[in-house]
């Protein structure tokens, strides 16, 4: 069996009421805007992944935007021995609010706005949701809205750019269905206030009080302005950004691991570590350096104590005698010298501390002029 829907959000065939596949904020028959009630209020049905939790047939979402994915998707299914269910957007245009020839166009932002998420679900790919399901062809999947470019005229009537992200409100603004849920604030009333859509998304329920979302559009002679959003179309946003978000929890997309982002993490805390052991291990060195040195300087001074001590016992007693003999005398206390004259000159005869009687030597110049004195003048010329 092989089921091709044509999703409008609407039953198109009795007038346009809501149904189970609108939008939240959507304005229809059955779901009207007024002071009680402003538009449909409850969440919408997917019915691809409500084909999905059978986990036995082959289920496609597209758009004719994406007709690579869709054609692709068209033969995958038809060609699966398994039931098939082909959902694909489809433009209503009075309902919906746009141009005729518009079709194409709001396809494009449907899918851009996380409104209408492209995927494939193959249960012959594996056994788990993460190898069955497939969100190729989504824009910026990392995201949870992409980003373009608006062109627009500046106060000096060059043209400028812009960069803004695509929200599920940027694409409600294109169509009459939600058109009851914004309004233009004119360049005089800007204030503070005023937050972009995207960052009052992410604000918490507190710091919303008193804040006014608004979104980036430019009015018919391209000059840029700011378009308020009610709170139906936060809700609906909300809505569509969280089913996203599940759409790649159950793809696994949500656990992918970034392996540069882990090393540099991994080199931070090394390098983090490395630092703290440094310097828990640099003053036990220091310590243990400056006991080292005391420790040597404590060794050398017994050494030098222990080597003078054993020269003194060693000394024989009779030197020792000799020693004190020579300084009664008044003579120096290592050894008693005596004087005499040689040959016109003095010369000094002691005794050793080992009691030998020494004379002190000659170098080589007093042994040359001793040897001239003792060869005649005539002999020498």
């Amino acid at each position: 069996i092989k089921v091709l829907v044509l999703d409008t959000q609407v039953y198109s065939n009795t007038g346009g009421q809501a149904c189970t596949s609108t939008f939240v904020g959507q304005v229809a028959e059955m779901s009207p805007y007024g002071k009680s009630w402003k538009g449909k209020t409850e969440i919408r049905k997917e019915v691809g992944l409500i084909a999905m939790a059978h986990r036995t047939s082959y289920v496609m979402q597209g758009a004719i935007s994406n007709i690579t994915h869709l054609l692709e998707s068209y033969i995958d299914g038809i060609n699966s021995r398994r039931p098939a269910l082909f959902n694909v957007y489809a433009t209503c245009q009075p309902e919906h609010g746009v141009a005729d020839d518009a079709s194409e166009r709001q396809s494009k932002l449907a899918v851009e706005s996380r409104a209408y998420p492209l995927f494939r679900f193959d249960p012959d790919k594996g056994e788990t949701f993460i190898e069955c399901l497939d969100l190729e062809g989504n824009p910026s999947m990392d995201s949870d809205w992409p980003m373009y470019t608006l062109d627009y005229v500046d106060e000096n009537g060059k043209q400028a750019k812009l960069e803004v992200p695509m929200t599920f409100a940027d694409f409600a603004l294109t169509e009459g269905r939600f058109r009851k849920h914004f309004k233009k604030a004119p360049p005089e009333t800007w204030n503070d206030d005023m937050v972009p859509f995207h960052e009052f998304l992410n604000m918490d329920e507190d710091d919303r009080d008193g804040k006014y979302p608004y979104i980036w559009a430019v009015d018919t002679k391209n000059r840029l302005m700011r378009v308020l959003c009610a709170q139906e179309i936060v809700n609906s946003a909300t809505e569509r950004r969280q089913f996203w978000r599940q759409m790649k929890s159950i793809a696994g997309l949500d656990r992918q691991v970034d392996v540069n982002a882990i090393v540099q993490q991994t080199k931070a805390e090394m390098a983090q570590k490395l630092s703290s052991t440094q310097r828990q291990w640099r003053q036990p060195c220091r310590r243990r350096q400056r006991c080292r040195r005391r420790l040597r300087a404590g060794l050398d001074r017994y050494a030098r104590v222990h080597r003078l001590r054993r020269v003194h016992e060693h000394q024989p007693e009779d030197l020792r005698l000799q020693r004190q003999e020579a300084g009664r005398r008044g003579g120096s206390e290592g050894g008693c010298v005596q004087g005499h004259r040689q040959g016109g000159r003095k010369v000094h005869r002691g005794l050793h501390p080992s009691g030998h009687s020494f004379q002190p030597q000659r170098g080589r110049r007093g042994k040359a002029a001793a040897a001239r004195r003792q060869v005649p003048i005539g002999v020498r010329q």
